[in-house]
């Protein structure tokens, strides 16, 4: 795969704030300050043309002049001596768009006058150019004077050739070349209605949307939205699915939206959660069985300043894959939720930018991978007075960080891990002394209303060659329905015994699950029941429950995760499983479950203090995406450049390193890769 990088250069002025370094370069002698027109050749034919190279006169100190006292033959200049530049040399890249600019005056103003012409090559021979690009002068003063050229994809070198005006005089000064190339104007797709702002369309969802849905409600509301009008899926009844599809359910051409396969781009949606606790998601479906689902993870709800309960703006990255001529936008339901949605997009990603600045780098010896540290910073040094620089770091990977604000003093806590247990009973369904129904400390508290809803807890499973992810069992959830005939939709369910929780607090749970079978349509679900206690009697209170989708898994172990906080009233909970099928024939969910856990801390961690080293250093920092990699260079004279550091993945946030304020200065860039 070919690479494609955006380079932002720096300047690190020791001693002082960093700047940002101008993309700006000269040709060499691009400004005919080094007599005889050094680095420039002298091309002239059939005619009587001087060429010459006054030492004062240009804009300013020394220029390029070309006489020109006849209208037939030409005379140019040509940088290099005649001979084509390695685009490395200036820092171009082939195929890419450059603006390339001059200073010129002519001796009688007027259109068609002198120009550049600018020439791709190989190292030995010139594979295109673009024409004679003559400009118009509006005086007869210095002005200047640019042009976008596109580089030839092929071309190694190149040449810029400074052109006569015939029967006339013209000077040159200041060739110069921006090496940033130039973005083209984003792309802005526009899905129709995407605001939600036209009411109509089947059960009133919005014109241009359809609504699918299998006992849900969907409701366009004039008022209410981000804003304006807005559509609202109600799943809080137990169902099966609801979504809405864009463009009345017809797909988009890559072509009609600006698209290509392999590009990546941003798809956005606000959503604002009314009831329940799952955000809805959109979902990118090439065909009924081929789709990417995107949805709110972890990460992005908690890094929103009002999240869940506000409307927020949702982003996801995606990159069409090849061979993609069309999709469907589809917003997805919020399993047992109320979810309103709002401004669907599709936005090209956001240029690379980074910046410089100065400030103190802070380091300290980190000994132990399994420790935690906290830099911190205080004006005064004295105890009670320090406060967190930055949050708290994991492991002895990162042993350095950047304070854009110097203080006198700094430390590190050094923190054990906690340790932690597992609350859950028989998380692996390895033991059945006490009850097979199906394992200690699970149940089935509803028995299945269809004998063709199993729940077994086996060693292997003989239709597919997938072991338990940990141990020698596993719970299978196995569901299907009759080839012909009346379907009554089978309905699985177990669920653990209670354990203690404490109220208003952040948990997470985990396990491993895999989908051997999907025929048909069900939605796989784990689900969160939460209990108080009675003041009186001290009896269970049932608080409520939460439900989570995981009906996109494929056919091997994939890890389930969820973060959540308790009601405040929770004393206890339990966690189960359930596998809505829908009403078919000959439909089929096989779903395996292992390695339940959700950890308690038991033992609190220790905290120490321990010294800090602080040092004048500087921090590059830029916006990143995911799904690609960065790396930061640095050189010395912008010719020759070293990894500084090792090459990042993106995170989809802002990214940074930070590096010692050491002599000699030194540029640095960044350099993102597929």
């Amino acid at each position: 795969m070919k690479s494609v990088f955006k380079n932002l250069a720096f300047c690190a002025v020791l001693g002082a704030s960093g700047s940002a370094f101008a993309a700006v370069v000269p040709f060499p002698n691009g400004d005919f300050e080094t007599p005889g027109g050094a680095s420039w050749d002298k091309n002239s034919f059939a005619g009587n043309q001087v060429i010459s190279f006054p030492s004062t006169g240009g804009n300013t100190g020394g220029y390029g002049s070309i006489v020109s006292n006849e209208l037939g033959g030409y005379a140019v200049l040509v940088t290099n001596g005649g001979l084509p530049y390695p685009l490395a040399s200036l820092n171009l890249v082939a195929g890419k768009t450059y603006t390339f600019s001059y200073d010129m005056i002519t001796s009688v103003a007027g259109p068609n006058k002198g120009g550049i012409k600018i020439e791709s090559w190989s190292s030995t021979a010139g594979i295109s150019d673009s024409k004679d690009q003559r400009v118009t002068s509006a005086s007869t003063g210095w002005a200047t004077y640019s042009y976008a050229y596109t580089i030839d994809p092929a071309a190694t070198h190149i040449k810029v050739v400074p052109l006569w005006t015939p029967g006339e005089t013209v000077g040159f000064d200041n060739v110069r070349v921006d090496n940033t190339p130039i973005v083209p104007p984003p792309v802005v797709p526009v899905i129709p209605n995407s605001g939600f702002e036209i009411p109509g369309g089947p059960f009133n969802v919005g014109a241009d949307w359809a609504y699918f849905a299998g006992g849900f409600t969907g409701t366009h509301f004039t008022t209410g939205g981000n804003p304006g009008g807005n559509t609202v899926i109600d799943a809080t009844v137990p169902g099966t699915y609801g979504v809405l599809v864009a463009k009345g359910n017809a797909y988009f051409s890559l072509a009609e939206l600006g698209l290509t396969a392999g590009g990546t781009y941003i798809f956005q949606m606000d959503m604002k959660l009314l009831a329940g606790q799952d955000l809805g998601g959109l979902k990118l479906e090439l065909s009924g069985a081929d789709f990417v689902e995107k949805k709110p993870t972890a990460q992005q709800i908690a890094a929103l300043p009002n999240p869940i309960t506000e409307w927020n703006t949702y982003s996801f990255e995606f990159t069409i894959p090849a061979g993609w001529t069309q999709f469907k936008v589809v917003p997805v339901w919020g399993v047992a939720s109320r979810v309103a949605y709002d401004n669907v997009k599709i936005l090209p990603p956001p240029p690379l930018a980074a910046q410089i600045q100065a400030g103190t780098t802070v380091s300290w010896n980190a000994a132990n991978p399994l420790n935690s540290y906290q830099p911190q910073e205080s004006p005064t040094g004295l105890p009670g007075s320090f406060t967190n620089l930055g949050p708290k770091i994991s492991g002895n990977a990162v042993t350095t960080v950047f304070a854009a604000v110097p203080a006198p003093f700094y430390q590190v806590l050094e923190t054990t891990p906690d340790l932690f247990a597992n609350a859950v009973l028989n998380p692996g369904f390895e033991t059945s002394a006490v009850s097979s129904a199906p394992a200690d400390n699970w149940s089935i508290p509803v028995p299945a209303n269809n004998p063709n809803a199993v729940m077994t807890v086996v060693g292997s499973y003989p239709e597919v060659a997938l072991a338990p992810f940990a141990g020698t069992k596993m719970l299978v959830i196995d569901s299907t329905t009759p080839a012909t005939g009346p379907v009554t939709p089978p309905d699985t369910n177990v669920r653990s015994d209670s354990w203690t929780v404490t109220g208003n607090t952040v948990y997470t749970l985990s396990f491993q699950a895999a989908h051997l079978f999907k025929i048909g349509g069900a939605n796989p679900q784990f689900y969160f029941q939460f209990f108080g206690s009675d003041p009186i009697f001290g009896d269970p209170v049932f608080l409520g429950d939460s439900f989570t989708s995981f009906q996109s898994l494929g056919g091997s172990w994939t890890k389930v995760e969820r973060t959540f906080t308790t009601p405040a009233a929770a004393t206890s909970m339990t966690i189960g499983f359930i596998q809505a099928m829908g009403a078919g024939n000959g439909w089929r969910w096989v779903t395996l479950i292992d390695d339940v856990s959700l950890l308690t801390p038991s033992t609190p961690g220790v905290t120490t203090v321990i010294p800090a080293t602080p040092a004048a250093g500087v921090q590059i920092s830029w916006n990143s995406k995911s799904g690609k990699t960065y790396q930061v260079k640095s050189s010395i004279g912008l010719l020759d450049w070293e990894n500084f550091g090792t090459a990042a993945a993106g995170t989809g946030g802002t990214m940074s390193v930070s590096a010692p304020l050491t002599p000699p200065n030194k540029f640095y860039r960044v350099e993102e890769t597929p």
